[in-house]
């Protein structure tokens, strides 16, 4: 699966009004500028691992949901859960992981 900004975005959009939380707001609670997360909404900017973790905190909301990963249909082949997986994480390699996935961010084509 490709990261997909624009998809990422809407979702976290999604979210943020789902909650009746203003750009401003969340990005004080998330400890980030508004023009950040403006930037992420529209798709021209990629999150850290932290701040995925910071918006599945602030969103109370899982990774798959924050990503726009679809739900699973009943029927369907069964998905791995990112959430789930992360959760597994120590904090060790939580920085592993963050530090692999900015290398893998910046080699995404635009």
């Amino acid at each position: 699966m490709k990261y997909d900004g624009l998809v990422v975005g809407q979702a976290v959009r999604n979210l943020r009004t789902e909650k009746k939380l203003t750009i401003e707001k969340l990005s004080e609670l998330v400890d980030k500028s508004p023009s950040h997360i403006n930037q992420l909404e529209l798709g021209s900017r990629k999150m850290s691992i932290d701040l995925l973790y910071s918006l599945m905190n602030v969103l109370e909301t899982d990774a798959n949901r924050v990503l726009g990963i679809p739900e699973q249909k009943e029927n369907a082949r069964e998905m791995v859960s990112i959430d789930n997986k992360l959760q597994q994480l120590n904090a060790s390699q939580r920085r592993y992981l963050t530090e692999m996935f900015l290398q893998m961010i910046e080699k995404i084509p635009a």
